[in-house]
């Protein structure tokens, strides 16, 4: 154990004049150790313009490491951040520069080392002040820090590095799912993209003609509360679309009793926030008894509206403007009942909803699972940080056990399809790829068909190989007869992968009981990021997909043989294909949609 005043030599930054800011040096202000554990350059978004002299003076080195001399709070007060950049940067006189006396410290290891719980705990006391917290190089000074040898600092490093590695790709991914949600809300929602086999027109009206009892809050009254009781909600408790009981208040059972007479919510019941935070949503999907205050409103569908779609369309961008514009302006903001009732909800035939709500759970259940994976891993993080920075648990090896996952980059050819010789070869290759396709894309409300897993494979090899092999100009796009005839299909069906499956009209392959087995294998052989990267064509319906997959072969042959790839040469190749003629009779095949296809290979291909 050794103070900062052994470790380090500690300075405060620079004080200029207000004109020189905005322009020149990056400049390390209060923020930047507040928010970071390591700077690299970009983060610092302040810059400042110093005389040569000044600036070597306040220049930041390669381990220097930064401390904010004050904060809003007492917690936020000292915090570290090392600098690992290679550009002239200078800091700010509301920052600490602590420059290494010697080579006690790793770069990143610091970094990590000096936010630790044993040095928080340390610097948080020492904070001074009745408005904001600050504390100066002297109790800085006072600070002790344990010192592991330099090869164990260098594998804590890499340890914790990976871990910051994994939940930036698990970050990254999550990022990805909502924009992928998000953009099947818009299309699903508003019918400009169909799922397969439903067509037909959708209707308007308004909310108060699709409920079962009329819309209701809870009482306008302020009822004695206790310590337990029947939970009693309100618009805090609904977050992120759910509903929180994190922080719950109680009221007795005798006036839920009275209060249930006006309303009491039910499995498939909306709340809707209609006061403080207008406009919040969530849905009742678990039996248990509560009640609700009067900032929500219940609405509960009748037969005509799916509960669940009702819930998504109220999430909508639709629904969100229309809440805007009829929320008064209050200092709260509220909006009131008969203007709920008032609210336009578009829908199409009860099926239809059902399919559309099942295919947003489903998106909704990856997302949870990916935060609750991501929860559990920042969790784990933090255990490591105690273990590892206090000495309890050693790093005898300078190797890090924690595998790291970038979900952002593109899988490597070499590396994905060209496994070791000998270990398996194109059929059960194959009959990985399809087994997998089936158990993301397929359902047993609708099974996977051949024709969509056929476009979905093409699309995928072109995306990892860039080449898609084996599949012929077909009537119904790019199709590979091999699947079907030697081995992939009939493989993946005798390993137990997948099963044919008919459900009303739908027939196709669902996922079968060692589906698990095949997943392993794709994600030794593909990555995590692939299936990521097709979650794209989720809701493209199957013409959408055959004129992509279409479109991008008869460019690939344009390609090939030198020739530009505009709107009349891929026509001339469907059209010089006697499979593909007929394709240019259809609307899907129009010269707009084909411009519109071929912008998108380049964008996912080139």
């Amino acid at each position: 154990m050794k103070p900062f005043s052994d470790l380090f030599e500690l300075s405060n930054g620079v004080n200029a004049d207000k004109a020189s800011y905005g322009q020149g040096l990056p400049f390390i202000n209060v923020l930047e150790p507040i928010t970071h554990s390591h700077l690299y350059g970009p983060e610092i978004t302040g810059q400042v313009t110093l005389p040569e002299a000044i600036a070597v003076s306040y220049a930041v080195r390669r381990g220097d490491v930064l401390f904010n001399r004050t904060s809003e709070t007492q917690d936020e007060v000292g915090l570290a951040a090392t600098y690992l950049g290679t550009e002239l940067v200078v800091f700010g006189g509301f920052v600490i520069r602590g420059r290494p006396t010697g080579q006690s410290f790793d770069p990143v290891y610091s970094g990590y080392a000096l936010r630790a719980p044993i040095i928080r705990s340390q610097i948080i006391p020492m904070g001074q002040g009745a408005i904001r917290a600050n504390i100066g190089q002297q109790n800085l000074g006072l600070v002790v820090a344990p010192v592991p040898p330099l090869p164990e600092q260098r594998a804590i490093a890499t340890a914790l590095g990976d871990m910051d590695a994994l939940l930036g790709g698990l970050d990254s991914l999550i990022a990805k799912k909502r924009d992928l949600k998000q953009a099947a809300m818009q299309q699903l929602l508003t019918g400009q993209i169909r799922l397969p086999g439903f067509d037909g027109e959708w209707s308007r009206t308004e909310l108060k003609q699709l409920v079962l009892i009329p819309i209701t809050d809870g009482p306008h009254m302020t009822p004695r509360f206790y310590n337990s009781g029947v939970p009693f909600l309100s618009v805090n408790n609904l977050v992120d679309n759910r509903i929180d009981l994190t922080d719950l208040r109680y009221i007795s059972k005798v006036d839920d009793q009275i209060f249930a007479k006006k309303c009491k919510p039910r499995v498939g019941d909306v709340l809707l926030g209609k006061a403080a935070s207008v406009g919040k949503v969530a849905i009742v999907e678990e039996e248990f008894d509560f009640n609700i205050w009067s900032p929500i409103a219940l609405v509960r569908a009748n037969e005509e509206i799916h509960a669940k779609f009702l819930y998504y369309q109220l999430l909508s961008t639709d629904c969100v403007g229309q809440i805007s514009l009829l929320t008064n302006s209050s200092s709260q903001g509220n909006i009131g009942m008969g203007d709920i009732e008032k609210l336009q909800i578009s829908y199409p035939e009860r099926e239809e909803q059902t399919a559309i709500a099942a295919a947003l759970s489903d998106m909704d259940a990856e997302l949870a699972a990916l935060e609750a994976r991501r929860d559990k891993t920042r969790n784990l993080k933090q255990v490591m940080l105690q273990e590892l920075l206090t000495g309890r648990t050693r790093l005898i090896e300078p190797a890090s056990k924690v595998i790291a996952v970038d979900f952002s980059a593109k899988p490597k050819p070499a590396a994905v399809q060209q496994p070791a010789a000998g270990t398996h070869n194109w059929a059960i290759n194959e009959a990985v790829v399809v087994a997998v396709l089936v158990k993301q894309f397929g359902s047993e409300q609708y099974p996977l068909g051949r024709k969509r897993c056929t476009k979905l494979s093409y699309l995928m090899h072109r995306h990892v190989e860039h080449v898609a092999q084996g599949y012929l100009k077909k009537a119904a796009g790019p199709y590979n007869p091999s699947v079907k005839y030697k081995g992939p299909e009939g493989i993946a069906q005798k390993n137990g992968y997948i099963r044919t499956h008919s459900q009303g009209k739908f027939a196709g392959f669902v996922a079968a009981g060692k589906i698990a087995q095949a997943e392993g294998y794709f994600e030794k052989w593909y990555g995590a990021d692939v299936l990521a990267w097709l979650e794209q064509f989720r809701y493209k319906s199957n013409d959408e997909l055959e004129l992509l997959a279409t479109v991008d072969m008869a460019v690939e042959d344009l390609r090939r043989t030198g020739k530009p790839a505009n709107v009349d040469a891929v026509k001339s190749v469907i059209h010089d294909n006697p499979e593909w003629e007929a394709k240019l009779e259809r609307e899907i095949f129009s010269g707009a949609n084909i411009a519109r296809a071929i912008a998108q290979t380049r964008e996912l291909f080139h």
